[in-house]
C-alpha cells in the first residue's frame, strides 16, 4: 500500500544556495539512507515520488517549508521520521512529518503565498525606506523584467511592511506563489533601492488555501 506523508522542515545556513533541483536530490538520498521504500512514478522514466511545495530563491534561509513524499510501505510516522532524522544534511532540520489521508491535492496545489523577513546586515536599512514602501503600496502597476520578459510585480506582493527600530529594522513580504505568478524578495529589494545592501531574507512560512479553514499557516 502506497502512503503519502507530509513533512515541515526548516532550510539553514549550510543550505542556502542549493538549488531546487538539488534539494529535491537531497532529500532523495537522505530518504535512500535512512533505508525508507521509496515510491516511484510509473512509465518509462519512473522518479521518485517526493514534491517539495514551493522553491526557495537562492540565498534565502526558511523556517517552515513543506514537502510531500510516498512510500511503499504504510509506516508510522513517528517511525519514518525517526530515520530521516538520522539522514539529513547539516543544512536541513525536520521538525514535523505525519501520514495524510488519502485523497488529497497536491501540495503545490494548495500553497498561495510565502511570508517572507529581511534583516539588514548592516544596523538598519536606510531611513528612505519607509517612503519607497509606501510609494511601492500606492503604485497600481510596477513593470520588471525577468528572464527577458516584461511583468507586473505589483499584483505579486500581498503586504508589505517596514520597521525601522531596535535591535534592528525588518522588512516583511507576503508575496504570492503560484506556477505562473510568483513574486520574488529581491525583485522587491531592488524597487527600494536595496539591490546592493546586505540582507538576510527568510521565508519564515508558507500559507496554503484550506476550502474550510481559509488561509493555513505552515508553521501552524
Amino acid at each position: 500500500m502506497i502512503r503519502r506523508y507530509r513533512a515541515r522542515f526548516a532550510i539553514l545556513e549550510p543550505m542556502r544556495f542549493t538549488g531546487h533541483l538539488d534539494l529535491l536530490r537531497t532529500w532523495e538520498r537522505a530518504v535512500r539512507r535512512a533505508e525508507l521504500p521509496l515510491a516511484y512514478t510509473h512509465g518509462y522514466h519512473a522518479h521518485p515520488r517526493i514534491q517539495i511545495g514551493a522553491a526557495l530563491p537562492l540565498g534565502c534561509i526558511a523556517c517552515a517549508e513543506l514537502l510531500d513524499l510516498w512510500l511503499e510501505e504504510d509506516l508510522a510516522g513517528e517511525e519514518v521520521r525517526a530515520a530521516l532524522e538520522q539522514s539529513l544534511p547539516p543544512g536541513l532540520r525536520l521538525h514535523l512529518l505525519a501520514a495524510l489521508p488519502s485523497p488529497q491535492r497536491d501540495l503545490q496545489d494548495e500553497i498561495v503565498a510565502g511570508d517572507y523577513t529581511a534583516i539588514p546586515l548592516e544596523p538598519e536599512f536606510p531611513a528612505q525606506v519607509a517612503e519607497g514602501v509606501m510609494g511601492f503600496l500606492a503604485s497600481p502597476s510596477i513593470i520588471r523584467e525577468r528572464r527577458g520578459r516584461s511583468y507586473d510585480l505589483r499584483p505579486l506582493v500581498l503586504d508589505l511592511r517596514i520597521l525601522l527600530g531596535h535591535p534592528s529594522s525588518s522588512l516583511t513580504m507576503r508575496l504570492r506563489l503560484g506556477e505562473n505568478a510568483t513574486g520574488r524578495p529581491d525583485e522587491v529589494l531592488a524597487c527600494l533601492d536595496l539591490a546592493g545592501f546586505a540582507v538576510h531574507v527568510c521565508r519564515d512560512r508558507l500559507l496554503l488555501w484550506d476550502p474550510g479553514k481559509g488561509l493555513v499557516g505552515s508553521d501552524g
